[in-house]
């Protein structure tokens, strides 16, 4: 018989650990925060969206339509702490529409 002892871990904990091993947890971070913003915001306004990603812990937007964008900036406190919750902690600071 082999005397080779396993150790358990979850799948998460498995693949946060491959990722530090390769240098990836910001990247993999920063498309989780893109991920959860498209989620809170719902598909609809997902589709308006040009360009999304995170630049020193600020979410940038861009889009092409002008009512978006005013609408966006107008609740992007709120946009900011949804995006935070869904995520469990602070990732986001701010988010940048252009």
């Amino acid at each position: 018989m082999s005397s080779r002892h396993y150790q358990q871990q979850s799948l998460k904990e498995a693949i946060r650990q491959m990722l530090t091993a390769g240098g990836m947890v910001k990247k993999y971070d920063d498309m989780e925060v893109v991920r959860c913003f498209h989620e809170v915001v719902g598909e609809y306004i997902s589709r308006k969206i040009t360009s999304a990603y995170v630049r020193d812990r600020v979410l940038v937007i861009k889009t092409q339509s002008g009512p978006l964008k005013q609408e966006l900036t107008m609740n992007r406190r709120k946009l900011t702490g949804l995006v935070n919750e869904q995520l469990q902690h602070v990732r986001i600071e701010d988010i940048e529409i252009y």
